[in-house]
């Protein structure tokens, strides 16, 4: 019964106490450095603190989406800032990849009420690929059960071929790849 309190106690003290702050932006550069982009909508980390092995994030839909959080269990955009606090885990154990790693499964999630527009997400690693998430509402209700997310390298390849199909449909609407017209290129680390 111990651990099942303590499971619990994450909510009790917000911000968690003793935290260090990360920007959001700070993150959202991070990820476009890994090759993630995000338009308005999906960039809702609005507060992110680490503490150790753990990720904490306030999550919020921007206002014009807000209205349309009744219309899903979950939002989208909220389930996917979840994953992108999950990201920083990497940051965290030192693990960071000259690899795309996507979200390959999220499991165990079960939601206890719906139409959230702000949420707050607790993410801790259990493994080299793989994070718990605890996701309660803005006042600290729980919202949805503890959910387990899975993460895969992508190979190579498939990056070139994301980045080749997203180019030419980038082209054929008028737009430019990347940033500063510049192609976009998964990371490359040396050392």
């Amino acid at each position: 019964l111990g651990h099942v309190a303590d499971e619990d106690s994450w909510l009790d003290a917000w911000p968690p106490p003793g935290a260090s702050v990360v920007s959001p932006d700070t993150v959202y550069r991070t990820l476009a450095s890994a090759g993630y982009t995000h338009g308005p909508t999906f960039r809702a980390l609005s507060s992110v603190w680490l503490a150790q092995d753990t990720v904490f994030a306030e999550l919020a839909l921007p206002k014009r989406t807000q209205a349309q959080a009744g219309q899903y269990c979950l939002h989208p955009a909220l389930l996917d800032a979840g994953i992108q606090a999950a990201s920083l885990l990497q940051s965290i154990a030192g693990t960071e990849s000259d690899h795309l790693s996507l979200p390959r499964v999220w499991s165990g999630l079960s939601v206890n009420h719906t139409g959230a527009s702000a949420m707050r997400v607790r993410v801790r690693a259990t493994g080299q690929d793989q994070a718990v998430l605890d996701l309660a509402d803005a006042s600290g209700a729980t919202t949805a059960g503890r959910s387990t997310l899975t993460f895969q390298t992508a190979p190579e390849k498939l990056w070139d071929g994301i980045l080749a199909r997203y180019g030419a449909l980038a082209s054929a609407a008028g737009e430019n790849v990347g940033p500063q017209s510049q192609p976009v290129s998964p990371p490359r680390t040396t050392g």
